[in-house]
């Protein structure tokens, strides 16, 4: 199990690269966060956001 994150302020190749990485990581899962850059848990201070997400995503898949 695997979970991508990304901004959707990524630039167009980093977008394409976690589509890839998609592709090939069984069960994987995107969580992509409006406003946020590719440094998404250090934007404004806020990595909350970030770890929020990965606990939802580890506690769902033990």
């Amino acid at each position: 199990m695997s979970e991508s994150f990304r901004g959707d302020g990524d630039p167009a190749f980093l977008r394409q690269a976690i589509r890839d990485l998609r592709r090939v990581l069984p069960n994987s899962e995107l969580v992509e966060f409006d406003g946020l850059g590719h440094d998404a848990p250090w934007n404004d201070g806020k990595p909350e956001r970030v770890a929020t997400a990965l606990t939802r995503f580890m506690l769902a898949h033990p």
